[in-house]
């Protein structure tokens, strides 16, 4: 007769050892053996403390974590949840940041922004296909590396990283532009009127918009005039040449050139031949600090196959880790509750 139906066996016939208890939202009812109290001898402790593992890592596949945590936490007649709880959370995002270290990590291919493999011979930028966006990796976790407690397997799984893209000018043999990174907004604090809203200090270009706005002479300009003229619709929002907020070289030394990026965007010609995809560094295997660089600390974890849902592989991580978690719970809980040992052959 297993354990399982031992206890449900004894429940119904009255044992009052035993006791039910209700899981989830769904009040599932299951039937645990009562804990023995503090002052009961620890082997007492330790074999009741066993039966109630057991109850609860049968009901891992059907309800959460937390839904088990609750149940252990209320049964023990010592207040060691929160302290086990801290303990179990806190080796949970060291099993994650294992998922990003290099010692776990083997190069598996490269894939372009399709899914299709990229076949890669030199790290040189002239040398590299275009389009190269995904590296894909294989992974393999030693959860007791992290804590010997832990009683789950290994954890191997299959993801891709997308590193930072650039756009490389093949003719000149270097990158023109950095795709996705963020420029540094300059602070407008104190700044008024149009100031304020284009952010623009030079006396000269702020006048030169206003210009374009107001139609109006730099001596003639007045606030008065801005507040009138941004309530009304102009008949022609820029001068003859030149585009709204857009000055020629002549009259203020910038250049109204399209950036490669509205190029694109515009369909514009241009002489330039430009690939993209990544063309940073290929020493990310080398050490942590290189693969932080490239990819970040806690980087997107997407499928190794780009069609299919990244939702299911981090839902089975989730899953890992969560196991992990309850392990680390329950051997602490043992270690405060029985005070010896973590497995049922130390009892």
């Amino acid at each position: 007769m297993s354990a399982k139906t031992r206890i449900s066996a004894d429940t119904r016939n009255g044992n009052i050892n035993f006791k039910v208890v209700h899981l989830g939202k769904d009040q599932r009812p299951i039937s645990i053996m009562k804990l023995a109290v503090m002052e009961d001898l620890s082997w007492k402790r330790g074999a009741t403390f066993n039966h109630l593992e057991k109850a609860m890592r049968g009901q891992l596949m059907n309800y959460t974590m937390a839904d088990l945590v609750t149940i252990v936490a209320n049964e023990l007649p010592i207040s060691t949840d929160e302290s086990a709880m801290e303990e179990a959370e806190a080796t949970g995002e060291k099993l994650k940041k294992e998922l990003f270290m290099v010692e776990n990590l083997e190069g598996s291919h490269f894939m372009g922004s399709k899914g299709k493999t990229k076949s890669v011979s030199s790290d040189k930028l002239e040398d590299r296909p275009e389009d190269l966006t995904y590296f894909a990796f294989m992974c393999n976790v030693e959860p007791q590396d992290v804590d010997e407690r832990i009683l789950q397997e290994r954890l191997a799984v299959n993801f891709s990283l997308k590193p930072p893209l650039s756009i490389y000018n093949v003719d000149g043999d270097k990158i023109i532009e950095t795709l996705g990174k963020r420029s540094h907004k300059k602070s407008r604090s104190g700044a008024k009127g149009l100031e304020k809203l284009v952010g623009m200090k030079d006396e000269e270009k702020l006048g030169s918009v206003r210009k374009d706005l107001f139609r109006q002479g730099e001596e003639g300009y007045e606030e008065d005039d801005e507040r009138i003229a941004l309530s009304e619709s102009p008949k022609s929002s820029a001068r003859e040449g030149t585009t709204l907020g857009q000055q020629s070289t002549s009259d203020t030394g910038l250049s109204t050139t399209l950036s490669p990026k509205m190029s694109r965007l515009m369909g514009s010609k241009t002489s330039l031949k430009v690939v993209t995809g990544y063309f940073g560094p290929f020493t990310f295997f080398d050490n942590q600090v290189a693969f932080d660089t490239v990819f970040g600390a806690a980087p997107n974890i997407l499928c190794s196959l780009l069609l299919k849902d990244a939702s299911v592989l981090k839902e089975d991580i989730d899953d890992f880790v969560d196991n992990c978690k309850f392990d680390i719970f329950m051997a602490s809980c043992r270690s405060y509750y029985v005070g010896v040992g973590n497995r049922e052959s130390d009892i």
